[in-house]
């Protein structure tokens, strides 16, 4: 963007060209085009440019390979290693075999962020025993897919932040044991797990936890829950809902006497494994915060966890635009909105104080356009820019 900006006319190439601070982020993909020799030796010579105007300021390195060849790759890694020194955010989206090319001569002393994302059809038959970085880099928060966690070379003590997708029971065991200062975990498994065992473990400074299971194994996630004391724990993200609430986390709130208050469910949390525990749930008193980003079409799950008393403290509703509309066109708004006014056989209970609907605006536009609005006119909405308030 600094070189569009800059050809506007002289003034504007002067301002950008003394101004050090708009080259501090360096986005990189090999393999968009056919390069010629010529074409690969102009583009190094911009990353030095780049490097150069962004004289002594800390920064952000994205490196991007979509079948750009292992020489390109090695070029780019030489040019940009002169400056690892003031790497503060590092983020490589390559082919595990494309690892070998990193120097190991790297200085990372001020690098907060690493993200690396590995191809993952190469996980299973490549080496990855060897470490991505000879010296250990004090990463703040980390991203890793398609990584071993033996091929990390970090000092734990200074991370807070963790991403992992695909780490094994014994990875995921190492990561919070080493890890001790981490407040931030979203674990991602894009496989099914048949055999999930962990020892118990308890940290105590980790306060957001987030699980995504692609399989939805209901076996994989009672196991970790179930293996975790979180004694800080405020917020917890799945996309598990049903099997889960029923035991694993009102047993791990319990377990660890956290002051957990917030619940985000993301992409389709119900299946028909959990139908016949309903009868058996336990409240889950302290949830002030839910939010429902998405639903496909069960609504049988959302009207039990709200309306049979499972959160009983609920204070604030988000729904995204697409689970709000699959609960208005079922007819269970109606009920909902009943939590906002106290009701008699429940007075200790609070009652619902926020119903949010929130999403991107430009979802809304064609909707009230098609007649969405219409169907509100029942509801007492307030509008906001990104969506609406059911007063």
């Amino acid at each position: 963007m600094p070189s569009y900006f800059g050809s506007v006319c002289r003034g504007w190439r002067d301002v950008v060209w003394s101004n050090p601070s708009l080259w501090t982020t360096i986005h990189i993909v090999l393999g968009q085009l056919e390069e010629s020799t010529s074409g690969a030796l102009s583009r190094i010579g911009s990353v030095n440019d780049w490097i150069l105007r962004s004289r002594s300021l800390p920064l952000q390195i994205v490196l991007r390979d979509k079948g750009g060849s292992k020489e390109q790759f090695k070029a780019v890694i030489d040019a940009i290693s002169q400056c690892s020194n003031r790497w503060h955010s590092l983020s490589l989206e390559i082919p595990w075999m494309l690892s070998a090319c990193l120097p190991s001569n790297f200085q990372c002393q001020l690098l907060k962020k690493l993200r690396i994302i590995c191809g993952k059809f190469l996980g299973g038959v490549i080496d990855q025993s060897g470490p991505l970085f000879l010296y250990p880099v004090s990463a703040e928060k980390i991203e890793m897919s398609g990584a071993a966690f033996q091929s990390l070379q970090i000092s734990w003590n200074h991370l807070t932040s963790a991403k992992v997708t695909d780490f094994n029971s014994e990875e995921i065991t190492q990561l919070f044991q080493l890890a001790t200062h981490m407040t931030h975990c979203q674990i991602v498994s894009s496989r099914t797990i048949t055999v999930f065992s962990m020892p118990p473990i308890i940290h105590r400074g980790l306060k957001i936890l987030g699980m995504s299971w692609i399989s939805r194994y209901p076996r994989q996630t009672a196991a970790f829950l179930c293996s975790l004391t979180l004694p800080s724990l405020q917020e917890f993200h799945t996309n598990v809902m049903l099997t889960l609430t029923a035991t694993s986390l009102p047993a791990l709130v319990q377990r660890s006497s956290c002051p957990l208050t917030t619940i985000r469910l993301f992409n389709d949390f119900g299946n028909d494994l959990g139908y016949s525990i309903f009868g058996n749930l336990q409240p889950l008193p302290g949830v002030s915060d839910l939010v429902v980003e998405a639903m496909k079409y069960d609504t049988v799950t959302i009207r039990k966890l709200l309306l049979d008393g499972y959160f009983p403290d609920l204070r604030h509703l988000t729904l995204r635009l697409e689970p709000f509309r699959i609960l208005l066109d079922s007819g269970a708004i109606i009920p909902l909105l009943g939590l906002k006014r106290s009701r008699s056989d429940r007075p200790n209970e609070g009652k619902l104080s926020k119903f949010l609907v929130i999403d991107k605006a430009s979802r809304f536009d064609n909707l009230w356009n098609l007649g969405f609005g219409e169907q509100l006119k029942s509801l007492n909405i307030s509008l906001m820019e990104n969506g609406f308030e059911i007063l």
